[in-house]
């Protein structure tokens, strides 16, 4: 499904996160956007990643892997 794409790409959790999201089964360069496109963090994986985003500020971010997007919530 289309519409879908952007949420199969490997997995990101827990979502809504609080101090860690994780990646699992994916492998490359993971970048984090706020909302108005400012990069906030960058890491790589080569197959499992836990991502402190306890830093952050609560609301919504894009999470670009390689070409594919997804997004998550930090609370």
């Amino acid at each position: 499904n289309e519409n879908n794409k952007e949420e199969n790409f490997g997995n990101i959790y827990p979502n809504p996160a609080r101090d860690y999201v994780f990646v699992s089964d994916f492998e490359g360069e993971i970048k984090i956007f706020d909302l108005i496109g400012n990069l906030v963090l960058k890491a790589e994986t080569k197959k499992n990643l836990k991502i402190d985003v306890s830093g952050l500020d609560t609301g919504l971010y894009f999470v670009k892997i390689n070409n594919k997007m997804g997004k998550f919530i930090k609370l």
